[in-house]
């Protein structure tokens, strides 16, 4: 299944789309680069095409910091930590009663940062049509992050072997945990790479 063809099928069935994936052969590397890096870059990439639209010939200098800021945001705030989230499923779940299946807390983590991307991408949209609604963007991103938090919630027995009653507890640090590390990374990128440039998308 293509990239696009999972990503529709996590965003309007999620259980069902977990509890198949959860049989499904796939190597880390290959949940990387043949789902999760396409998707993920395409926030980053939509902000840095819309800058570059908005700002014409007058960006002179800062080129370079916008093309940096984009491989930043990407690698660092939407794939890097979402791997991190996957990295830490396969040392928590054998805590709460589950199995360390590293393959399988990382299918998972990428499925769940599926509806972040769709709402990080959603966001740099309407900030870029509609810049006073920013506050309401921010919304869409944690909507985001709830769809994330049960996508884990429904993916951690199938996946990770987790009893029913222990998931709402494991999806929950994951989501907490996801939510501060995103935007740890983001301050992080603004301060660094961006400046007032980045601050002023909102992202």
């Amino acid at each position: 299944m293509n990239p696009i063809s999972r990503a529709i099928a996590v965003l309007t069935a999620p259980a069902p789309t977990v509890n198949k994936a959860a049989g499904e052969p796939a190597t880390t590397q290959g949940l990387i680069i043949g789902y999760a890096a396409p998707l993920s870059a395409l926030p980053a990439l939509t902000m840095l095409v819309l800058t570059l639209i908005r700002a014409g010939g007058y960006l002179g200098s800062i080129i370079v910091n916008l093309i940096l800021t984009f491989v930043a945001t990407w690698l660092i705030r939407d794939l890097g930590v979402a791997v991190l989230v996957g990295l830490g499923l396969a040392a928590l779940a054998p805590n709460f009663g589950g199995r360390k299946d590293s393959v399988n807390a990382m299918k998972l983590a990428l499925l769940a940062a599926t509806p972040i991307w769709i709402a990080a991408l959603l966001m740099v949209l309407l900030v870029w049509l509609l810049p006073t609604l920013g506050g309401l963007a921010y919304l869409i991103l944690l909507l985001g992050f709830a769809f994330a938090g049960y996508i884990l919630y429904v993916g951690v027995g199938p996946m990770l072997g987790v009893p029913q009653n222990q998931a709402p507890v494991v999806a929950g640090i994951a989501t907490i945990a996801w939510l501060v590390l995103y935007f740890v990374a983001e301050q992080i990128i603004a301060r660094i790479f961006i400046g007032s440039v980045y601050a002023g998308y909102g992202i």
